[in-house]
């Protein structure tokens, strides 16, 4: 089972910090412009990249409320992100600790949007958010 230990104080990343790891994530792993393409409802390119992440149910005061484990990507984008876990979660929030190839993180917060059964796994995805961010918007 793995770790995933934090301070409320280290999700509070700008919109415009993750934006930039991502982006980061994006260019190290894939280097060129490899995009999803087709019918897409998002307004911004994603990207079909595979990496281990590592994500704990939290609630709005950004406090664990449940166990870590560990998740695939699906796809990413600037703004926001499609995992697959073997099981469904409940929560809202996510804390995801996203890790480059060299090693550097970030850890950050995704509202989840959709938890969807997809053959033998589930596809939760949801958009980046920062600690000011409002559920009731």
């Amino acid at each position: 089972m793995p770790t995933f230990d934090f301070a409320a104080r280290d999700l509070e990343h700008p919109v415009e910090e993750i934006v930039g790891f991502v982006d980061h994530l994006i260019a190290q792993t894939l280097g060129g412009e490899r995009f999803l393409g087709g019918h897409d409802r998002r307004c911004e390119k994603r990207y079909r990249l595979a990496l281990s992440v590592v994500a704990r149910p939290i609630n709005d005061a950004f406090e664990p409320t449940g166990k870590a484990f560990m998740a695939v990507t699906k796809d990413i984008s600037a703004h926001g992100i499609s995992l697959f876990h073997r099981e469904p979660v409940e929560s809202k929030l996510l804390a995801l600790r996203l890790t480059d190839q060299d090693g550097q993180g970030m850890t950050g917060v995704m509202e989840v949007l959709r938890c969807r059964p997809v053959d033998e796994v589930f596809e939760i995805a949801g958009k980046f958010v920062a600690r000011s961010h409002s559920l009731l918007d």
